[in-house]
């Protein structure tokens, strides 16, 4: 073989192999093409899958949406019970003080507004400005404190002799006997 038939030998089988080239190339687009492509059913699965999904999720946006209304019903319900919880509280730790006081009966509720009025009720627990409930009562019940003419026994007529002449009455109710007899004594 001649150099030139070599040459045109080359040629022929550099044609024939960038001819093979292109048809193999041609065969990977369609290979890759093919994985790309949906078949019809498949996309309708697909789409009845996100419809499925879409109707899930709306479904699931009202029950949230209806948690939370029940939600902040519950939580101002919890807030005003725990409001009412710190009244009674507050009202039983006030009570709690004026029992543990020797007022006289009637008194009792007249001291209870006086208390009320200067105490405060934080955190479960009852004080009256910066004194705590010993102090302050120690205070209120001295002689110059506010709530001294409250306490039974106390002489509050400003001096002078006390008590009279009669002794204080039986608490028990007399029979209309015994009252005529004592009458006639």
């Amino acid at each position: 073989m001649t150099l030139e038939e070599q040459i045109e030998d080359l040629k022929n089988q550099i044609e024939a192999t960038s001819s093979k080239n292109s048809e193999l190339i041609k065969e990977l687009r369609i290979a890759k093409n093919k994985n790309k492509e949906f078949s019809l059913e498949d996309f309708n699965k697909l789409t009845e899958k996100v419809e499925q999904l879409e109707s899930e999720n709306s479904k699931l946006n009202g029950t949230i949406k209806q948690k939370d209304i029940e939600v902040q019903k519950l939580s101002t319900s919890f807030q005003e019970a725990n409001g009412k919880l710190d009244q009674l509280s507050y009202d039983d730790a006030i009570t709690k003080v004026v029992d543990g006081l020797k007022l006289a009966g009637n008194k009792q509720a007249i001291a209870k507004k006086l208390l009320k009025a200067e105490a405060t009720f934080k955190d479960g627990a009852l004080s009256f400005g910066d004194k705590s409930v010993d102090d302050f009562v120690k205070d209120w019940t001295s002689p110059t404190g506010e709530g001294y003419m409250f306490l039974e026994g106390t002489q509050h007529s400003g001096g002078g002799a006390s008590g009279g002449g009669n002794p204080p009455p039986n608490d028990q109710p007399k029979t209309r006997t015994e009252a005529y007899a004592e009458m006639f004594k």
